[in-house]
C-alpha cells in the first residue's frame, strides 16, 4: 500500500510539472534542492524567475547564449551569496561582472569558452578566498591571471588555463601550496617562476604547446 501511495504522489507531482518549460521546471526544483541546472536551455539573459530561489548553492548555466548579467537586480546577487559552484562556461559573456565578487563562498568556477573574455578583474576574483577549482580554458583574448586574485586563492587545488594567451605567470602563483593539478597547455609561456618547487602537492602539471625552453 505504501508503494502505491508513493507512486500516486509521484504521478501527481509529475502532472503538476507538465506544461512547464525546462527553465521553469529547473527553478521549481532548485527552490527545493538549492541546485539550479539550466544548461543547454537557450538562455540569453538571466530570467526574473531566478529571484524565486533563495540560498542556492550551485548554478549550472553552461552552454547557453548568455551575453551579460547586467540587467540582474541587487536582490538576485543577495540570493546568490551562498553560491559555492558557478558554471557559466560556453556562453557569450564579454566581461566578468563586478557583482560576482559578492559570491564570497565560491569554491568552483568555470568561465571557459566565453571567447570575448579578456580580463578576470582582480577586484572580483580576490573575493573568492575559499576557491578550490577554477577553469579558464579556451579564452583566446585572455593574457594574464591577476596576481592580487592569486594571492587570495590559498585553498586552490585545481587550476586550468588552457588555450589562452598567457605570456607569464604571476610570481604569487608559487604561494598556492595546495595545488594538486595545474594545466596550462597551449599558451605563450616562456618560463615558470623559479620557486615553483613549492608546489609540493602537485601531482599533474601540463605545459604542452608553450615556448618554455627550460624548467626551474
Amino acid at each position: 500500500k505504501m508503494g502505491k501511495g508513493q507512486s500516486k504522489s509521484s504521478s501527481s507531482s509529475g502532472s503538476a510539472d507538465e506544461g512547464l518549460d525546462p527553465v521553469e521546471r529547473a527553478v521549481r526544483d532548485a527552490i527545493r534542492t538549492k541546485k539550479l541546472s539550466v544548461a543547454r536551455t537557450g538562455l540569453e539573459t538571466v530570467p526574473q524567475s531566478f529571484l524565486e530561489i533563495e540560498g542556492v548553492k550551485e548554478l549550472w548555466l553552461q552552454e547557453n547564449s548568455i551575453t551579460s548579467f547586467a540587467p540582474c537586480p541587487d536582490e538576485l546577487w543577495t540570493n546568490w551569496k551562498d553560491v559555492e559552484l558557478l558554471y557559466v562556461n560556453e556562453n557569450q559573456l564579454s566581461e566578468v561582472p563586478e557583482q560576482l565578487g559578492q559570491l564570497k563562498k565560491l569554491q568552483e568556477f568555470n568561465l571557459s569558452g566565453n571567447k570575448e573574455i579578456a580580463v578576470l578583474p582582480a577586484s572580483v576574483a580576490s573575493q573568492w578566498t575559499d576557491l578550490r577549482q577554477i577553469y579558464l580554458n579556451d579564452l583566446p583574448r585572455f593574457e594574464s591571471i591577476p596576481s592580487l586574485a592569486v594571492s587570495s586563492w590559498k585553498n586552490l587545488r585545481i587550476l586550468h588555463c588552457n588555450n589562452c594567451q598567457l605570456k607569464e605567470l604571476p610570481d604569487e602563483i608559487v604561494e598556492l601550496r595546495n595545488l594538486v593539478m595545474v594545466s596550462l597547455n597551449n599558451n605563450l609561456l616562456q618560463s615558470l617562476p623559479p620557486s615553483i618547487s613549492s608546489w609540493s602537492k602537485v601531482e599533474k602539471l601540463f605545459l604542452n604547446d608553450n615556448n618554455i625552453t627550460h624548467l626551474p
